[in-house]
């Protein structure tokens, strides 16, 4: 059976604080050498020299694999691992204190490639940015994907708190434990372009003369419409990078969601353009 096991630990850097009216933007473009370990600057990154009985992954600059810039940031298993029990992710974590709050509607970009190295065909990757407002942890938002992404597709993470004044950027890439077969989903992971934006995760994207509201957004499971005339009417739903999640028929001018995250749901008009709906699902 497949274990997932997320790491959130803050680590508190010395990186120089960042104002909102500066982009918040983390590129990969300067690394330094840390005992011994090249590394993104200012992000911490796992030492696998340590003498156990396991190799784990690491994190490279990587000069072909780019969206923009000279860098991404690549994390690869070294070899294959069959020792059961022992952390197999590459991971890398960043902590920043912003110098004004972050204003309302903002969301975490990033674009990632990856590639499956094991007969599985799957490759893991997970991000995790959580935000914090005077000293105090508000929460998370997560992304974790098992499906090989094999161009890079750039990923939105809605940020669902409100005055968020310091950033913790986790990442875990390249394999997952195992608990009774070594490391899973063995791969290579590209990242790039991290980037803190104005958000597309509006309530209603409507290409049609009538006004459709959905609510509440964020959700915990059940949206409610605000036109009686979708009822009947058939809907789907896809995740961030297109892949289709979900299909149904509006009733009682609900939609149920299943999927957490950002959710793109389609409702279908007749002769008419569709509805277009971006909905955030939180548990």
């Amino acid at each position: 059976m497949r274990a997932i096991t997320t790491c959130i630990v803050l680590i508190f850097l010395s990186i120089s604080a960042t104002s909102y009216g500066q982009a918040l933007k983390w590129g990969f473009e300067d690394w330094e050498w840390v005992d011994g370990i090249e590394s993104p600057t200012g992000w911490n990154v796992n030492d696998f020299s340590t003498g156990i009985d396991t190799v784990i992954g690491r994190f490279y600059k990587d000069s072909i694999h780019v969206v923009e810039g000279k860098y991404s940031l690549m994390a690869i298993k070294d070899e294959v691992i069959t020792s059961a029990f022992f952390d197999c992710r590459s991971t890398a974590n960043l902590y920043q204190d912003l110098e004004a709050s972050l204003p309302s509607g903002q969301s975490v970009y990033f674009s990632v490639k990856t590639e499956s190295l094991t007969e599985w065909d799957e490759s893991y990757v997970d991000i995790t940015v959580g935000f914090s407002k005077d000293d105090v942890y508000l929460g998370r938002v997560e992304w974790l994907s098992y499906d090989v992404i094999e161009e890079f597709t750039q990923i939105e993470l809605p940020i669902l708190f409100e005055n968020v004044d310091a950033i913790s950027i986790w990442i875990n890439a390249a394999s997952q434990n195992g608990a009774l077969d070594g490391c899973n989903a063995q791969s290579i992971v590209w990242l790039d372009d991290i980037k803190i934006e104005q958000s597309t995760a509006v309530d209603v994207v409507d290409l049609s003369l009538e006004e459709i509201i959905a609510s509440p957004n964020p959700t915990d499971g059940i949206i409610s419409l605000s036109s009686q005339k979708l009822n009947g009417n058939k809907f789907v739903i896809k995740d961030i990078v297109g892949r289709e999640i979900q299909r149904g028929t509006v009733k009682h001018k609900q939609i149920i969601l299943s999927h957490n995250g950002l959710n793109v749901i389609y409702v279908e008009r007749n002769e008419s353009e569709p509805v277009i709906l971006k909905i955030v699902k939180v548990e």
